[in-house]
């Protein structure tokens, strides 16, 4: 049988009724008038005399309504245009071929497919689940869920768009564009995956675990955690950007930094395996409890300790180390060493020299709290110091500086008798006039006895006075003047042989000799009359050092170390040592095997002796030279 529409015209009208046995055709009609029974099984056109909507009650005998309408409103549904084949529910509405509304009071239009309960389906879209809506080609699967454009919403309450995908599992999840929800209130955008209760994932990246949220390419994989750029945060409640990984509870990774323990923070290429530790810079370690590393390559192993610098030697007792180690490019390692470290009970340990405000060096003293009363502070020749008592004498020590090792005697004359007196002895005072100063005497057996004396003391003009005197003190046989006005040199009361200015000029009234190459001596002339001083470089010689010498160092851990005899060579003024080539200029071999040297001493005027970070692997040409000063 054929389909019969509302609002046909004219044409499709006068088929249906050509159709239909027994109607008078409406051409017969006037306006407004109906067609009705005449009684006798025929009809005819008259006047309504009544409400048209009449002819649409159920006990009607309207051939219009029996013959059309019931096509359309039947068995409590409306159905336009669909296909007998299709099932429609009770309370259902149907327009349009090919739809299904299936579902008790649900509704389908156009090609949609509504068999969810009360579900509706437009477009291409399928709507199965109770309370459903689907939306152009969008599968709406879940309870009340809601699919739009080629999306499928299967959660309950769940909201699909575009190309999205909510999974069975997502109640009231949301995916948008290419993304998938499969958890319960998950939200999904871009091409992400939201797998995680509660999670939301965006642009490429995956929300695995509860309350996660991911960003851009990366990954949360915890509980609570969040992820940006290409990164991961696998610990709960953890924080990943950049190239990062935050796998420790509560950790927070930066840049290309590995965060792994609960509390941590890595920045730059660091690495933070310890609980509450950080780490930046690169290729840092903080695997202390607490710790902390900075810099590059060092490590912080021990618990609350902080490293700083580059490449240092790890331990796990020190509070505070500063690295100043290398990295060896030809052996692929590192070579760590420290400058500093100090431990939790204050103990300090530095490589080079600790100097005042001023520049000056301060040398570690004996505590004054280990003297006893009238003790002075004693050099013992190798560095260190202690508390000795005061030598014999008819003078007495009434007080002593633990700090400046500065001496207070109760007398103007003090006598040594085997004792040794160091630091400041004051003589004078700053309102003194009169004459001070100090004077050593000595009997000199190799001077037939005779008694000599050396005086130290200031002039009444403010030049400084060194000077070596008889016995009798009453005439000078040698003395050096200096001041603001310069140097001189005096032999007797007053032959100046020798003098420098406040500029560096030196006046000579004899010849100026040295020793040249060869261990001889040689003669250096006059300078043209107003010639600046000047200086003659001078070769002092050359040696070999095999690379056979190189043995590891005895007093210089972790270093190598190699002496040669050089016969004199080192005597020369202002020494120098260079490489020397084995042919005409070096090898690359010679130049990388020098660079290991790294330090150069002369143990004394024939020996200089060599240290290097690693044994060089050939033969070295070291070359020794100097300057002699010409004037």
């Amino acid at each position: 049988m054929s389909e019969y529409k509302l609002k046909q015209t004219a044409a499709e009208v006068q088929e249906i009724l050509d159709n239909v046995t027994g109607i008078t055709s409406p051409a017969a009609a006037e306006l407004d008038q109906v067609l009705s029974s005449d009684g006798n099984g025929g009809t005819e056109w008259r006047d309504s005399g009544g409400d048209i909507d009449d002819a649409f009650s159920a006990d009607s005998d309207n051939p219009l309504q029996n013959k059309v309408i019931t096509k359309v409103i039947s068995d409590d549904h409306l159905s336009i245009g669909r296909d007998d084949t299709k099932q429609i529910g009770t309370g259902s509405g149907a327009i349009g071929e090919g739809v299904t509304a299936s579902g008790n009071y649900s509704f389908a239009t156009a090609h949609g497919q509504a068999t969810g309960e009360a579900s509706a389906a437009l477009g291409y879209g399928t709507a199965s689940g109770a309370g459903s809506h689907s939306d152009n080609y969008g599968s709406a699967a879940g309870a009340c869920s809601n699919a739009e454009n080629y999306s499928s919403a299967a959660g309950p309450a769940s909201h699909s768009e575009s190309y999205g995908n909510v999974l069975a599992a997502g109640l009231a999840a949301h995916a948008e564009g290419y993304s998938t929800a499969s958890a319960e209130s998950s939200h999904g955008e871009g091409h992400g995956e939201a797998n995680g209760k509660a999670s939301h994932a965006e642009g490429y990246s995956t929300a695995g675990a509860e309350a996660a949220h991911s960003e851009n390419y990366s990954e949360a994989a915890a509980v609570a955690s969040h992820s940006e750029g290409y990164s991961s945060a696998s610990g709960k409640a953890a924080h990943s950007e950049g190239y990062s990984s935050a796998s420790g509870e509560a950790s927070h990774s930066e840049g290309r930094g590995n965060a792994g323990g609960d509390s941590s923070h890595a920045e730059g290429t660091g690495s933070a395996p310890g609980a509450r530790a950080h780490a930046e810079g690169e290729s840092t370690a903080a695997s202390g409890v607490n710790s902390h590393a900075g810099g590059l390559g060092t490590t912080s192993a021990g618990a609350e300790q902080t490293v700083i610098g580059r490449y240092n030697i790890s331990d796990d007792t020190s509070a505070f180390i500063v690295g100043n180690g290398s990295y060896d490019a030809s052996a692929k390692k590192a070579v760590p060493s420290n400058c500093l470290k100090l431990d939790f009970s204050g103990n300090l340990s530095v490589a080079g020299t600790v100097t005042d405000g001023t520049g000056k060096a301060l040398v570690p003293v004996a505590s004054p709290a280990l003297a006893s009363s009238g003790q002075v502070l004693t050099a013992d020749g190798s560095g260190g110091t202690s508390w000795a008592a005061g030598g014999g004498g008819s003078g007495a020590v009434s007080s002593v500086d633990g700090k400046t090792g500065a001496v207070t005697l109760t007398d103007t004359y003090l006598g040594l008798a085997g004792g040794t007196l160091t630091g400041t002895l004051n003589i004078g005072t700053t309102d003194t006039t009169v004459y001070t100063g100090v004077c050593t005497w000595r009997k000199c057996a190799n001077d037939s006895g005779n008694v000599h004396q050396a005086a130290f003391f200031v002039n009444s003009d403010g030049t400084a006075k060194f000077v070596n005197r008889g016995a009798s003190g009453s005439s000078d046989t040698a003395a050096l003047t200096f001041g603001a006005g310069g140097f001189k040199f005096i032999m007797g009361t007053s032959n100046v042989i020798a003098s420098i200015d406040t500029n560096g000029g030196v006046t000579l009234t004899g010849e100026l000799t040295g020793p040249d190459h060869t261990g001889g001596t040689a003669t250096f002339g006059y300078l043209a009359e107003n010639a600046k001083t000047t200086e003659i470089f001078m070769s002092a010689g050359e040696v070999t050092i095999a690379s056979s010498a190189w043995t590891a160092s005895t007093d210089a851990a972790g270093y190598y170390e190699a002496a040669a005899v050089v016969d004199g060579m080192c005597t020369c003024y202002h020494q120098m040592t260079l490489i020397a080539a084995s042919g005409i200029v070096p090898t690359e071999t010679e130049r990388t095997e020098f660079k290991k040297i790294v330090h150069i001493t002369d143990a004394d005027s024939t020996t200089l002796k060599l240290y290097a970070t690693a044994a060089p692997t050939c033969d070295l040409n070291i070359a020794i030279s100097g300057t002699y000063v010409l004037l």
